[in-house]
């Protein structure tokens, strides 16, 4: 697995995995997104210096198994992932979430994920993360890459979930 950085020749395939049925009910905003609002979307997200964009791959065959993407920010980075559709089940989400923490290094990382969604939650604990939280609807998962692995305590108590709650 690889992950590349994400063009605008990706647009295509993005915007399909954006709006397939599955993927739409476990994001935060549900809603299908129109054409010419992904457009404009992608275009700033790929101008953004603080977001990266990537297209996970399987190396012997560039075929694409999802997207992953980086937003940093000055405390910590939030991570976001789709798997595609044809791809779920395989194993390549987590691989593909592995493969996106080595490109954040030492850095404190976020992931936002919706309670029903188990495939996610599976995927995060598998590379380490906990839930500390929830906010929004969204139950919040980290990760400190400094450490090797930390203990789920209540938000508010959790060393990482303060520095978390403040960076919020």
């Amino acid at each position: 697995m690889k992950l590349r950085p994400a063009c605008l020749a990706d647009a295509a395939l993005l915007f399909q995995w954006r709006n397939d049925p599955l993927t739409r009910a476990m994001s935060a905003s549900t809603a299908e997104l129109a054409w010419c609002d992904h457009i404009a979307w992608l275009e700033r997200s790929l101008a953004d210096p603080d977001r990266e964009i990537f297209i996970g791959e399987l190396t012997a065959h560039s075929a694409p198994v999802g997207t992953a993407r980086i937003d940093r920010g000055p405390q910590l980075d939030e991570l976001s992932w789709t798997v595609a559709p044809e791809m779920r089940g395989l194993g390549f989400g987590r691989v593909m979430i592995r493969a996106l923490m080595t490109a954040l290094g030492e850095r404190l990382a976020v992931a936002r994920i919706k309670p029903m969604n188990v495939a996610s939650w599976r995927m995060a604990l598998g590379c380490g993360f906990v839930r500390v939280g929830a906010s929004e609807g969204l139950d919040l998962w980290v990760r400190d890459l400094r450490t090797p692995r930390i203990r789920a305590l209540p938000f508010e108590s959790h060393a990482a979930g303060a520095e978390l709650a403040g960076a919020l």
